[in-house]
C-alpha cells in the first residue's frame, strides 16, 4: 500500500482565511496537517517574488501543516491555459505554468499542477484541429517538465476533468496519455484523479463509475481529490450526513482501491468546494466533519500498511 498523505485542497480558503497561519488553523481544527494549496491563495502570474512563496511554506510549517503538492485554482480553470487556440495566449499559459513549477519549489511541494487546458468548441468538433491541440498540448507538457527537473520538483499533476474538450476525458485516452508521457518527460507527469468527475456527459455506465477510474488508473495517480457526490455532477459536496445519505463515495472503498496502488505515496486531498455565499464557520466545520468521516477507514488502512520507506517524501526544515 502507498504511504499516505491525507491533506485538504485550501482553495475554500481564498477570500476566506488569504493568511497563511488563518487557513493553517483551519486545517488543524480539521485535525489534518498536510495542504495541497492552490494558486487562487498566491497567483504566480501576479507575484515575482518567491520569497512571499518561502515565507508561505515557512509560517505552514511553524503551525505543523506540510505543502503536500501545489495546484492550480478556479481563477486558472476559468481560462483555456495550454489548450487556447490563440498561440500568444497559449504561450502566456505556458509561462504561467513555468512560474507556478519555480513557485513550487519555492514551497516545498513535491508535486505540482492541475487544470492542464481545455479545447475551444471550434478546435474541438474538428478531428484535425482537435489532433493539432492535443500534440501542441502535449508538447508543452514535457517543456514544463523539463523547467520542473531544473527547479527540483519530483513531478507534475494533470488533474483529469469531466469535460470531453479537456483531454483527457476518457479511460483509453488517459492511458493513452500516460503511456505516451511516461518515456518523454524529465519528470514524471501523473494523475490527479478526482472521485467526483466520472460524470461526462455521453459517458456510459463504466465511465460514470468512479471506482473503475480508480481501478485502472489509478497506478498512474498521486493525487486523489475527495468529494462526495451523487454521480450525476461534479458536486464537491463535503462529507456531511446530508450529503453522504445521497452520494456514492466510501472511504472504505476508495482505499481499498487505493491499497492495491503499487507507486510509493498517494495524496487523498480532501476538495469540497463551497458556495461564496457559505457562512465561513460552516465551512470549516463541514471540512471538519468530512475529516472525522474519513479517519476511521484511514486509520485501518495505515495501520494495515508496512512502515514506509518513500525516499521522495520531503520532509520539513
Amino acid at each position: 500500500m502507498p504511504a499516505l498523505d491525507f491533506a485538504a485542497n485550501i482553495g475554500l480558503a481564498a477570500k476566506r482565511w488569504p493568511e497563511t497561519a488563518a487557513w493553517a488553523q483551519v486545517l488543524a481544527d480539521a485535525g489534518i496537517d498536510s495542504a495541497q494549496f492552490t494558486f487562487d491563495l498566491l497567483d504566480p502570474g501576479l507575484v515575482d517574488d518567491l520569497d512571499a512563496f518561502r515565507r508561505v511554506r515557512a509560517e505552514a510549517e511553524e503551525n505543523g501543516v506540510a505543502i503536500s503538492s501545489a495546484f492550480t485554482g478556479a481563477g486558472t480553470y476559468a481560462q483555456n491555459m495550454l489548450g487556447h487556440p490563440d498561440p500568444a495566449l497559449r504561450a502566456a499559459s505556458e509561462r504561467w505554468y513555468e512560474r507556478a513549477v519555480t513557485a513550487a519549489a519555492a514551497l516545498g511541494a513535491p508535486a505540482v499542477g492541475g487544470h492542464v487546458g481545455a479545447l475551444s468548441v471550434r478546435e474541438a468538433a474538428d478531428p484535425a484541429l482537435r489532433a493539432a491541440a492535443i500534440e501542441r498540448t502535449v508538447d508543452a507538457v514535457l517543456r514544463i517538465a523539463d523547467r520542473a527537473a531544473a527547479a527540483g520538483v519530483d513531478c507534475l499533476l494533470w488533474e483529469i476533468m469531466p469535460v470531453a474538450r479537456e483531454y483527457p476525458a476518457t479511460m483509453d485516452e488517459v492511458q493513452e496519455l500516460m503511456e505516451r508521457l511516461d518515456p518523454r518527460a524529465a519528470v514524471p507527469v501523473r494523475l490527479c484523479l478526482d472521485v467526483g468527475h466520472a460524470c461526462r456527459d455521453g459517458a456510459d455506465d463504466t465511465e460514470r463509475d468512479p471506482y473503475a477510474w480508480l481501478e485502472r488508473l489509478g497506478p498512474w495517480a498521486r493525487s486523489i481529490h475527495l468529494q462526495q457526490t451523487d454521480g450525476a455532477a461534479d458536486r464537491h459536496w463535503p462529507f456531511t450526513d446530508e450529503h453522504n445519505a445521497a452520494g456514492i463515495i466510501d472511504p472504505e472503498r476508495v482505499l481499498a482501491l487505493v491499497a492495491r496502488l503499487p507507486q510509493a505515496r498517494v495524496e487523498l486531498a480532501l476538495e469540497p468546494i463551497p458556495a461564496p455565499e457559505t457562512p465561513d464557520a460552516q465551512v470549516a466545520d463541514d471540512l471538519r466533519v468530512s475529516a472525522e468521516h474519513w479517519r476511521p477507514a484511514l486509520d485501518r488502512a495505515r495501520a494495515a500498511a508496512p512502515a514506509s520507506t518513500d525516499p521522495t517524501r520531503r520532509t520539513t526544515t
